[in-house]
């Protein structure tokens, strides 16, 4: 909602402060891992910072926010604090939520293999469609 009405994602630095409007509750930042006053565990990806998703990409394949070892609010970098000692022992999984707004679960090697940059949209075989 945020990239509709501002033309484009948040800015790294702020993304927590500008998205909560559309959240209305704090929380949704933070990891349920982690308690109260122990900070938040999220980052958002800086590649992204001010990106329109509007524009022919692969939205669905670039991490957008995941679990990340920092946990300032408003954490963002280039992918490159992605949690790799998971915090959830039960699932030994990373979480991602990526820029076409989906979230998935990874093992960490899977995880690291993840491209956090936006690619364009590829056409397809016969030219005449684009395909994801």
């Amino acid at each position: 909602m945020y990239n509709y009405d501002e033309d484009g994602l948040p800015q790294g630095e702020k993304w927590m402060d500008l998205a909560l409007p559309y959240t209305k509750n704090p929380e949704v930042f933070r990891c349920p891992a982690i308690s109260e006053g122990q900070g938040f565990g999220y980052a958002m990806n800086d590649t992204l910072s001010g990106v329109d998703t509007e524009a022919e990409m692969e939205w669905s394949k670039v991490p957008m926010v995941y679990e990340s070892f920092r946990r300032e609010r408003n954490a963002h970098d280039y992918f490159t604090s992605l949690l790799q000692t998971p915090r959830h022992e039960k699932t030994k999984v990373v979480v991602v939520g990526f820029a076409d707004g989906h979230v998935r679960s990874f093992k960490v090697g899977e995880a690291l293999k993840l491209d956090p940059l936006p690619r364009p949209v590829k056409p397809s075989a016969k030219g005449d469609e684009a395909t994801p």
